[in-house]
């Protein structure tokens, strides 16, 4: 339904524009009687990207507990033994599964669309590479060896790899 002062402006011919690569979803002009205050299929791309980035989920980690010790962590993990998979903020959201490959399979389902990262013991010995913080599902594989950075303590009972 039009407003009183839409239907004013269209009377007068004022116009409103949208971008014709989206059909004029992503952005619409104000009515103006030339268009000038359009900035047309770049305004358009700008607003798409920013939608992209706002609507990509948060990262999804997949990290493996043993004897109540989260292996990459190197903490205590009031969690059951198992393979648990989360968000930065909470990596033990849901779990615990028999694999690794169970909780991937949980951490993606409703068709959501992730990248798979996966770190075994051969990318961890390696530089640290930023990761984007969204988009990918990230498997920390540390083939049941406690994850020890050179300086932590080494909890009673464990072979640690560094």
């Amino acid at each position: 339904m039009r407003t009183v002062t839409e239907w004013f402006r269209e009377r007068e011919g004022w116009r409103r524009e949208g971008c014709g690569a989206c059909g004029g979803y992503a952005v619409v002009s104000s009515y103006t009687l030339d268009g000038s205050d359009f900035l047309g299929a770049e305004e358009c791309a700008r607003a798409q990207a920013f939608l992209a980035r706002m609507t990509k989920l948060p990262n999804r980690f997949v990290i493996e507990v043993r004897h109540g010790v989260a292996l990459f962590f190197n903490r205590p993990a009031n969690v059951e033994d198992g393979w648990w998979w989360g968000d930065d903020a909470d990596p033990f959201q849901w779990g615990p599964f028999e694999s690794w490959l169970e909780a991937l399979a949980d951490a993606c389902h409703g068709g959501a669309q992730f990248k798979l990262v996966r770190w075994n013991r051969a990318e961890l010995r390696g530089p640290d590479r930023p990761l984007p913080p969204t988009g990918h599902a990230v498997v920390v594989d540390t083939g049941g060896k406690l994850w020890v950075k050179p300086g932590e303590s080494v909890r009673p009972g464990w072979t640690p790899r560094q």
